[in-house]
């Protein structure tokens, strides 16, 4: 794969009628074209030159500098592919080209979003897709929602790094999923859920080029950001997913591991009885499962919700099944202080930080 260049190429089009007007676009229309370097048609959106340069944080511009619309392949905006194999999901040919109708009830700005607040998953997304009810939400929406929130009601709380580093993720949760309104994508809340799993420890991690990684920011922010978000997060496997992306990408850095002074990790066997004797493989939701059952039992035996703790369980490499089919998971659970914390807990210490 080519490295993405600093300009987007539009001039690479073959036979293609160019509807972007460079003044007025309109946004959102598409375009099948055929482009230098990949070896199949593909989808093209006429979108602006500031959404192009925040989707892909500066790396794409549209090629004339004089423009304020241009077209933006499907490959460099979904996948971040410059060149190479054009995939199902942008391929294009003259009869799906025809077979396509716009969104209409969708504002334009919703197609071509700056993602400087929060409100493009609300007034955009879940209004095209509306993924709500018990089987069809869409909750790592909600994770990606939760984060941008955190990012603007706290981000005077957050160092200047671990501010730079949240404002970045929460353009990058979003921007992975704009892909989701164009009009060839076909999507359900399932798709859009899997998508958006994917893409959190990529943003989470290093969420744009020039921005700070996860690395590169305080453990206060980050251990901040995580319980804040797990005290305002439904109970449910998709935000426990979420969450535990967030963890993981924090333990990957070795300055952020458990602080002794603050953080408590606990480590538990627990024996699950099975009254059936195939082998068990076990699913991300039993994990999920396992860790709320054992988190819902010592917190009330150990009164933590009357005491202030806040707990995440979570379990630790695979289950082993014994001779008489029960199941021993390792369960580890961290736990710290909710005034330590969470930003929105009333007894949190304030903090105060330079100005930016």
């Amino acid at each position: 794969m080519t490295p993405l260049g600093t300009v987007l190429f539009i001039a690479g089009f073959s036979k293609v009628l160019c509807i972007c007007d460079r003044n007025n676009g309109p946004v959102g229309e598409p375009e099948c074209v055929r482009l230098n370097g990949y070896n199949g048609k593909q989808w093209a959106t006429c979108l602006t030159d500031d959404y192009i340069q925040s989707n892909s944080f500066g790396t794409i511009k549209c090629e004339d500098r004089q423009t304020k619309y241009c077209y933006y392949q499907c490959m460099v905006e979904l996948h971040g592919m410059n060149d190479g194999l054009v995939t199902q999901d942008c391929s294009c040919n003259e009869l799906t080209k025809h077979n396509i109708s716009i969104q209409t009830d969708l504002p334009s700005w919703c197609l071509s979003p700056s993602l400087d607040d929060c409100r493009w998953i609300g007034e955009c997304l879940q209004k095209r897709y509306r993924c709500t009810g018990y089987l069809g939400k869409s909750d790592a929406m909600e994770f990606t929602q939760k984060v941008c929130q955190a990012y603007s009601f706290h981000y005077q709380r957050f160092s200047l790094e671990g501010g730079k580093w949240l404002n970045g993720v929460r353009k990058c949760l979003q921007s992975k999923l704009v892909p989701f309104l164009r009009p060839w994508m076909k999507a359900t809340c399932n798709t859009i859920n899997l998508r958006a799993l994917q893409s959190q420890y990529q943003c989470l991690n290093v969420p744009g080029i020039g921005l700070p990684s996860i690395c590169n920011t305080t453990s206060e922010d980050l251990w901040s950001l995580f319980w804040t978000l797990h005290e305002i997060m439904e109970d449910n496997a998709i935000n426990y997913y979420s969450l535990f992306n967030l963890l993981t990408a924090i333990l990957s850095c070795e300055k952020h591991m458990y602080k002794p002074d603050t953080l408590e990790l606990m480590k538990y066997q627990v024996n699950q009885k099975r009254f059936f004797s195939n082998k068990f493989e076990p699913t991300e939701y039993d994990k999920y499962d396992i860790s709320k059952k054992v988190t819902k039992f010592i917190s009330r035996e150990m009164k933590w919700q009357e005491t202030g703790i806040s707990c995440y369980a979570f379990v630790e490499g695979l289950p082993v099944q014994t001779m008489t089919n029960n199941v021993i998971w390792n369960v580890s659970i961290i736990i710290t202080s909710k005034s330590k914390y969470d930003f929105n807990d009333k007894n949190l210490f304030p903090k105060t930080y330079q100005k930016r």
